[in-house]
């Protein structure tokens, strides 16, 4: 599937991956996962609300199936700077083009925007809720691309 490029899409996945897909569905589309992590961010104890997150290496793509949302696909994230938004890759621009490209593209406004540093490396999170995106800038430049799935807000 590297040769296949596929598309972001906001709320709803990317490629044929849908958000509320099962593990077994991914399974069968893309194989099995290159390495397979489970965690918990709970406060509760390490066996609440587990989270497992499927690595594909050749993809450059992530996955997480949260069991609160009884093991469905709810997050992806990518590295692959050939993969688009609406078209346009946003993986390797600079902060004020991701800027630029987020007003353009009217994916809402920036919700979210943190900067650190960590063994001398200036990193910052670019967070735009509307469309449950996030960016992942390393000294600068675009590295990292998280989606999830739209909720209505009523949910929360």
């Amino acid at each position: 599937m590297k040769e296949n490029k596929a598309e972001i899409k906001i709320g709803t996945g990317w490629g044929l991956l849908q958000f509320g897909m099962r593990p077994d569905q991914v399974r069968a589309l893309l194989g099995e996962p290159d390495e397979i992590e489970r965690y918990s961010l709970s406060e509760e104890g390490e066996d609440e609300d587990l989270t497992e997150d499927w690595h594909y290496d050749a993809l450059e793509l992530s996955l997480s199936f949260d069991e609160v949302n009884e093991w469905s696909l709810s997050t992806l994230a990518t590295t692959d700077p050939e993969v688009t938004l609406r078209g346009k890759k946003l993986i390797g621009l600079n902060y004020q083009e991701l800027l630029t490209q987020i007003e353009a593209l009217e994916l809402g406004s920036i919700d979210l925007d943190e900067d650190s540093s960590e063994g001398g490396l200036k990193q910052r999170l670019v967070g735009v809720e509307d469309s449950n995106i996030f960016f992942f800038l390393e000294d600068g430049i675009v590295q990292d691309i998280q989606w999830s799935a739209l909720f209505p807000e009523d949910e929360f």
